[in-house]
């Protein structure tokens, strides 16, 4: 039963926070390796890569068999007969994860198919899209998640709405051009010229406008986004100038006060079409709503004073739906039940925010939404007072309908009312207490750092409380903005949900079996090696000792706790505190031995035995082109038993074992040089010890507050089995990624050099003492070594594992053979740190 399997974190990846100053590091729950749907752990890093907050989302899958029954094409048939596919031309991949049915309080072993379009939609308001999950043991639907997010639910025909006022000016410098919208005001805008007509492109902001000419959004569906809006014909769309228009108003807000880059943060195309359709409802070119479709916004047009008007027309209306799309690339948040309602919340609040932005007095915000597009002036929204709109004010107003997907264009309004709230808290002399950019930025970190897709509105209470610790952590004020966090969430009956972030957290209580919100023990991200099996210096046998090398003069000065050995599985390291990245790392190799493991699932971890700001953590390797390159290499230390192996290849993700590579670098020119050396060495030898290292300096480029190492180093020690294995054979390498520091595109890759050095040359460039170990260096044997008036200069230019030099042929023809010795002044190994 699942009970039995391990309890284990996958990393998401890394993503740096420029509205903080922090680094928020993504982990997914696993059992036994299967993911847990809706699991999310969150863990903040200060500049300093010291720990800010935990947030957590985690669930304990009980009494199932973790072994699936129905094979994966079996699910996918299941859902194909569901969404009305008879052709078998459904092309999608199900996974296996576990998942909590909250409905029926019930777990299962589950195959989730995503982003399926329904052939029979159930919903008469816009093309059906949708998530589906399968009992992977009974082969029975167990859920189906809309994925589609519209704007309303209400009659088709019912009449609302009013007119907007003009949006701001759009400055940005490049093509432009100025025409009338749709409400009749003049907008500036960016396109793009070609050859004989502009376009509704800005590529600034990756925004493109598109005219379906009222075809069917579903029927049609292989003909979107349409062509794009032009000049000629003349004169411009109006619809068009509005949509584009916003949608660069809503990019610019998303980069110019969120700090995002576009919807998925790396500047990618925002893509919108006017003029849809959607046959089954509306009649002739109506079709009264605006969606969020697969990639893509969607425009409907509804008929007033005998003329189509766009949704397209509303700011807010846009910006609305332009947050499904971010909703959709972060948290991905159901779009059903209490999930749901909140999905729509947060579109309402940013739709909000956005059309109301350049107004700095909140006393004279409009908190009604699209108004503007209807004769009667009455809102869809309005976030000051839901109930004009019959939306529930509190939590004990909460209604769990048969229709709108469970209430979530009616239960929005509680969490609506929070943010009002929120917006509008004043202290005791009247004065605001939040600024609008600081409540959007609240809202922002929440929904994509620390929501799921089944999270509710306690998640998202949870998440602005987390949220509003950190932004807030210097500002004097910060007690006093908790509260108004806390306050406008309590009056609308939200429940505050435990906070845990120290580093000193111990396990919380056992979680119930449903996905529980709490923060983890801090194991998820820093956790004590389970095995310690240090480097051994008898390693080889027979009496030969390959001590750990010495440090000396500056090097020890600077070592982490006067050169202090940090064991773990079959290698150790000691550390450079002030460059907080390993001096030297030991690892014993037994090829014969060896384990083949993945990496999958493995995430980077802190070690708790050694001070945080003496390793360089993911900070340092968020949002840019140096990867955590691994000194030890990964698959040295997987040897001998399945268990042990296991612990050896967790162990060589901690920190300590990282250092700063260029991605080209640590990818593919430095891992070459790795393969070739250890090949070629179990050419003489099964049992290996390689030491390996970076050459630092004082002026070496800057990595944040840190410093990007300009090379690397490695030395390998065997017995020579040319020699029966009586004597030690060294040999040394070393390669430089200087070149690699500002080339980005990986230009320079052919420039790199690889090099076998002598032994001599590597402790001059580190400050380290291999003792008598020099004598079995077999470069330092070679003629041109012999030769050379100054023997650390000497090296052999490698252009392929023919290259290495192992045998020591020529050093014993000199009369020399390394003997076994016994070698003193081994670093003492921190022993006493274990647990």
């Amino acid at each position: 039963m699942v009970q039995s399997h391990t309890n284990e974190f996958r990393t998401l990846g890394a993503e740096a926070l420029p509205l903080t100053g922090t680094t928020m590091v993504k982990f997914r729950q696993l059992f036994g390796n299967i993911p847990v749907y809706g699991s999310l752990v969150t863990i903040e890093l200060d500049e300093k890569n010291e720990l800010l907050t935990i947030n957590a989302s985690r669930g304990e899958p009980s009494g199932l068999n973790p072994v699936a029954k129905q094979s994966p094409a079996q699910a996918l048939k299941v859902v194909e007969s569901e969404a009305g596919y008879t052709d078998g031309s459904l092309k999608a991949v199900p996974t296996l994860q576990y998942y909590f049915d909250a409905k029926n309080n019930q777990w299962h072993l589950a195959y989730t198919v995503e982003n399926v379009p329904s052939q029979k939609s159930k919903d008469p308001r816009a093309p059906a899209l949708f998530d589906y999950v399968v009992d992977a043991h009974t082969g029975a639907m167990v859920a189906v998640l809309p994925r589609t997010q519209g704007m309303e639910f209400t009659d088709p025909y019912e009449p609302r709405r009013r007119p907007w006022p003009a949006s701001f000016r759009v400055t940005d410098i490049g093509c432009s051009e100025a025409a009338v919208d749709e409400l009749g005001k003049e907008r500036e805008f960016r396109c793009k010229l070609e050859q004989d007509r502009i376009v509704l492109v800005d590529e600034d902001y990756n925004i493109h406008t598109h005219d379906a000419r009222f075809r069917d959004i579903q029927l049609d569906s292989r003909t979107f986004p349409g062509d794009y809006v032009t000049l000629p014909p003349r004169p411009w769309s109006a619809a068009g100038i509005s949509a584009h228009a916003n949608a660069t108003e809503v990019a610019r807000f998303l980069r110019e006060v969120l700090k995002r880059n576009s919807l998925d943060n790396q500047g990618g195309r925002i893509t919108s079409s006017i003029n849809c359709c959607y046959r089954s409802e509306g009649k002739g070119q109506e079709w009264r709503n605006a969606a969020w479709i697969r990639s893509q916004m969607a425009y409907g047009q509804r008929m007033q004073d005998d003329k189509l008007i766009s949704y397209a027309t509303a700011l807010d209306v846009v910006a609305h739906e332009i947050i499904h799309g971010l909703t959709e690339h972060t948290a991905r948040l159901w779009y059903k039940g209490e999930s749901g309602a909140l999905n729509e919340s947060y579109s309402d609040i940013f739709g909000i925010i956005v059309s109301n932005f350049r107004e700095h007095d909140v006393r004279k915000w409009d908190w009604q939404m699209g108004e503007e597009l209807e004769g009667t002036g009455l809102p869809i929204r309005d976030l000051s007072s839901p109930k004009r709109c019959k939306q529930p004010e509190h939590m004990e107003q909460y209604e769990e309908r048969s229709s709108d997907f469970g209430g979530v264009h009616f239960n929005s309004g509680i969490h609506n009312r929070a943010a009002y709230l929120l917006l509008t808290a004043a202290d005791a002399s009247g004065r605001p207490l939040l600024k609008p950019k600081e409540v959007a930025a609240l809202f922002y970190i929440t929904l994509t750092q620390h929501l799921s897709p089944t999270s509710r509105f306690s998640d998202s209470r949870r998440g602005m409380e987390v949220a509003a610790r950190t932004l807030f952590r210097n500002d004097p004020a910060l007690e006093e903005k908790l509260k108004a966090v806390a306050r406008a969430f309590d009056t609308v009956g939200i429940p505050s949900t435990e906070i845990q972030g120290t580093i000193d957290a111990a396990e919380t209580e056992r979680a119930s079996p449903a996905l529980s919100t709490e923060a983890q023990e801090i194991t998820i991200v820093s956790v004590a090696p389970k095995l310690h099996i240090p480097y051994s210096a008898d390693f080889l046998g027979d009496g030969f000792q390959v001590p750990l090398p010495k440090l000396t003069g500056r090097t020890l000065d600077e070592s982490f706790s006067r050169g202090q050995v940090v064991g773990y599985v079959h290698f150790s390291l000691t550390l450079h505190e002030r460059r907080r990245t390993a001096l030297y790392t030991a690892c014993n190799i037994d090829a014969a031995h060896m384990v083949r493991l993945g990496r999958q699932g493995l995430p980077w971890m802190l070690d708790p035995r050694i001070p945080a700001k003496v390793q360089l953590g993911p900070a340092y390797y968020a949002g840019n082109e140096w990867d955590r390159g691994h000194l030890v290499r990964r698959q040295d230390p997987i040897w001998g038993p399945v268990s042990e192996a296991r612990r050896a290849n967790e162990a060589t993700f901690y920190f300590t074992n990282a250092a700063p590579q260029h991605a080209n670098f640590n990818q593919d020119e430095w891992l070459v040089l790795e393969d070739w050396v250890l090949e070629r060495a179990a050419d003489f030898s099964y049992r290996l010890c390689v030491f390996t290292g970076p050459v630092l300096s004082d002026d070496d480029p800057p990595l944040r507050d840190a410093q990007i190492p300009a090379g690397f180093w490695k030395v390998v020690v065997l017995r020579d089995a040319t020699a029966g294995g009586a004597d030690l054979s060294v040999v040394a390498f070393f390669m430089k990624q200087t070149e690699m520091l500002h080339d980005k595109l990986g230009k320079k890759l052919l420039q790199l050099k690889r090099y076998q050095v002598t032994l001599q040359a590597i402790e001059a460039w580190t400050g380290l003492d291999f003792g008598a170990l020099k004598d079995a260096d077999e470069l330092a044997w070679a003629p041109a070594a012999l030769r050379a008036a100054v023997p650390a200069e000497s090296y052999r230019r490698l252009t392929g594992p023919q290259d290495l030099v192992f045998s020591g042929d020529r050093r014993r023809a000199a009369g020399r053979r390394i003997l076994p010795l016994k070698f003193t002044g081994t670093p003492q190994e921190m022993d006493g740190w274990m647990h």
